[in-house]
Order: structure tokens, then sequence, then C-alpha cells
């Protein structure tokens, strides 16, 4: 058992490293823009994504005022009623 668990701590930590390096040759990549990049054997797609967040506040309130109700589900914190 603790072979193991010594060898799931060592893959564990290997695994951060490689991930570590991994996020920093992604950075360097990105870094030459948007486009396609060729390797010996892999290629590397670069592309651009805007992403939106909805402002759930100001999205009940619309819903509310519209009378679209339907649209809205109630949820009860458990932790409150307690």
């Amino acid at each position: 058992m603790q072979n193991l668990i010594d060898e799931a701590g060592k893959l564990s930590a290997e695994k951060k490293q490689i991930e570590t390096r991994l996020e920093e040759i992604k950075r360097q990549i990105k870094a030459n823009g948007l486009g396609t990049y060729d390797g010996n054997s892999y290629k590397a797609v670069v592309t651009s994504r805007t992403t939106r967040t909805l402002n759930q506040e100001k999205a009940v309130a619309v819903a509310k005022k519209l009378g679209a109700k339907w649209l809205l589900k109630e949820v009860v914190d458990e932790h409150v009623l307690e």
C-alpha cells in the first residue's frame, strides 16, 4: 500500500510539472497571434473567442418587468431555512 501511495504522489508531482510546462508553451504559441502553426507531428490552431456572462439580477428584473415570470425558478436556500 505504501508503494502505491508513493507512486501516486510522484505521478501527481510529475503531472503538475507537465501541466505547468504545457501552459507555458501554450502562452508562447498564443503570443504569435491567431492562426495555424505546424509542427513536425502536430498542428496548433490559435483562435479568439468572446464570452459573455449574464447578470442574473438584471435578467430577473427584466423578466419581472416584462411579466415573463415563467422564466424564473425559485430556489430555497437550505442553510438559511435551517
